[in-house]
């Protein structure tokens, strides 16, 4: 199920370079505002454009109908969970409108006792968009149904451990917790696979490719390491013990 939301956590882009042009601080800065009210207004009109923006790109991405741009996500998906050794599963909704029921929990279930993952990775809690944040609620009771024997379903439980991946669209409150070194050879792979994915490369809104390159230097650099990737856990789970 890890490898299904690799291809979740690399989502298309949008087109915003318009607004955020001259920079959103100093397009405050040289605006003449009358009052805190026309700056506020100000404010949610292009707050508003971004998110028109946005839906427009996810639509309508180089210039594809949805129907033409999900069969490119599709493939660009199975060829980069190909390159990593992986197996693509996308379950049957459009961007956008991922629904947060129990059908999509079960079904989530069933593929983690298909799979049998050492590693669950889903999305942080807080997002921008909306299917980031249903599926973070999708995986997170996926993740308890799957573990629990009294949930009768075709194949029996299997418990893995649940983390949270760090992603752009999701940076609100993430707190990175635990650092994975990222290999030389891991790395060159991941940058090749990634560019099978044509917003990648192709998206004039927003430059993926270089943004999560130097995102896992850096965090490699916190780490003492080359490159690392960071990972946030449950609550609950963030205990450390130790003595002075």
């Amino acid at each position: 199920i890890s490898k299904e939301l690799e291809e979740k956590l690399f989502s298309a882009g949008l087109e915003v370079e318009e607004v955020f042009g001259t920079g959103f601080t100093g397009a405050v800065q040289a605006t003449d505002f009358s009052s805190l009210e026309a700056m506020g207004e100000w404010c949610l009109e292009r707050c508003l454009r971004i998110q028109t923006l946005l839906r427009r790109q996810r639509t309508d991405s180089a210039g594809q109908t949805v129907e033409q741009y999900r069969e490119q996500k599709l493939r660009e998906a199975e060829a980069f969970a190909g390159m990593l050794g992986g197996t693509s599963y996308v379950l049957d909704y459009p961007d956008g409108f991922l629904p947060d029921n129990e059908e999509v929990r079960l079904a989530v279930c069933d593929l983690i006792r298909q799979e049998k993952p050492d590693l669950i990775v889903t999305h942080h809690e807080k997002s921008m968009h909306k299917d980031h944040a249903a599926c973070h609620r999708i995986v997170k009771d996926a993740w308890f149904y799957a573990a629990l024997p009294a949930v009768r379903r075709e194949l029996p439980h299997h418990f893995a451990p649940l983390r949270f991946a760090e992603n752009w669209e999701d940076a609100v409150d993430y707190k990175p917790f635990e650092y994975l070194e990222v290999s030389e050879e891991g790395f060159a792979l991941w940058q090749k696979a990634v560019q099978t994915h044509w917003f990648v490369t192709g998206s004039a809104s927003f430059p993926y490719f270089e943004y999560y390159s130097h995102l896992k230097r850096l965090r490699g650099i916190e780490a003492r390491r080359p490159s690392a990737e960071t990972y946030m856990r449950l609550p609950e789970e963030v205990r450390l013990i130790g003595g002075l």
